[in-house]
């Protein structure tokens, strides 16, 4: 970096990892780079650790301002709630923490991760043709934003676009990281789709547990005879299901079926609420590609209201960049 040069910089942090990266003021990425998200200790290293590696990484450039998605909502003035994939469980006032760790940053900008990377999809990505879009991530958790004419809606409280906590399944036995029960991030995100599958394993096998007869009554329909490659696992992941699922598994294809269900169900809600131009598949197990988008389409299709039944259903384009972009996109318009 050249020394005197004014950069923005995006912190998009999830779960597991911290996208960060730095911009010009033209929006262009001129770096970018990941790191561990650190949730011990109730996540007290989080943002300690996202300033000392921005810090690290400007090489003596001036930091114009900083924008940071966050997993959860966000108050207009940059309060976040609690945050359960952080391990923060008590309201966490972001401009003042940062400022802290960031003496002298004119711009701090905060906002939920999904909806950022709506904006960042609107901006640069695969919603830059349209005047609205409704993004989905699927990833350790299920988030969603939505963006209008370049404009983020983030609602009252900031949680607009909170989808993964749609109530799905009010039978559900086992509580979501929310505290409450069948929420759609239970059965629609990385770790919901694996614990599908086991649900799934155990009703086949005969080994019904309370929450495989709840999930049974859920799905009334019968589950695929036959071995599947998963049963040689001891342990699996959504993306050997999605693997197995384009090889033909049937178990595997099943599985992805009642995911795209499920999230099928919930765009339905969205789409009679909100009705986008384009609903947007992100995160990171949109990696899975058709094998899954045609699964979503399928259940959205299922449950849409006629007039709202062909809105488009598209990957993301961004892929991990969006909240990146997004956040840069909220830093250049609070600077401009």
């Amino acid at each position: 970096m050249d020394t005197g040069k004014v950069l923005y910089a995006a912190a998009d942090i999830g779960g597991t990892s911290i996208k960060l990266g730095l911009s010009d003021v033209s929006g262009r990425l001129l770096d970018k780079w990941e790191i561990r998200t650190d949730t011990s200790d109730g996540g007290r290293n989080i943002l300690p650790d996202i300033c000392r590696s921005l810090s690290g990484r400007t090489g003596g450039s001036l930091l114009g301002g900083v924008g940071m998605g966050i997993p959860g909502p966000v108050s207009e003035d940059g309060v976040a709630a609690s945050c359960v994939n952080l391990g923060w469980k008590e309201p966490t006032d972001l401009p003042a923490a940062v400022r802290e760790l960031l003496p002298g940053v004119p711009v701090l900008c905060f906002g939920n991760d999904a909806t950022s990377a709506a904006a960042g999809e609107l901006w640069m990505g695969a919603g830059k043709q349209y005047d609205s879009a409704y993004l989905i991530t699927l990833g350790t958790g299920v988030g969603g934003g939505y963006a209008e004419r370049g404009n983020v809606i983030c609602g009252a409280h900031g949680a607009a676009g909170e989808i993964g906590h749609i109530p799905l399944n009010i039978e559900e036995s086992v509580p979501c990281s929310c505290g409450r029960i069948g929420c759609l991030e239970q059965y629609a995100s990385a770790n919901g789709m694996v614990r599908l599958a086991l649900n799934l394993l155990e009703i086949r096998s005969g080994r019904r547990t309370e929450n495989s007869l709840h999930i049974e009554r859920l799905l009334r329909i019968s589950i695929p005879e036959g071995p599947t490659g998963l049963d040689s696992m001891e342990v699996f992941s959504a993306k050997d299901i999605c693997d197995l699922a384009r090889e033909g598994d049937p178990f595997c294809l099943y599985v992805t079926e009642i995911l795209g269900e499920c999230l099928g169900l919930a765009m339905s809600y969205i789409s009679c609420t909100i009705d986008p131009e384009v609903f947007l598949i992100g995160g990171g197990l949109s990696r899975a590609g058709s094998i899954l988008l045609d699964a979503i389409r399928k259940g959205y299709a299922k449950y849409a209201i006629p007039v709202c039944r062909h809105t488009a259903v598209t990957g993301a384009a961004l892929g991990n960049d969006a909240g990146i972009y997004g956040c840069i996109r909220m830093v250049l318009d609070a600077v401009q």
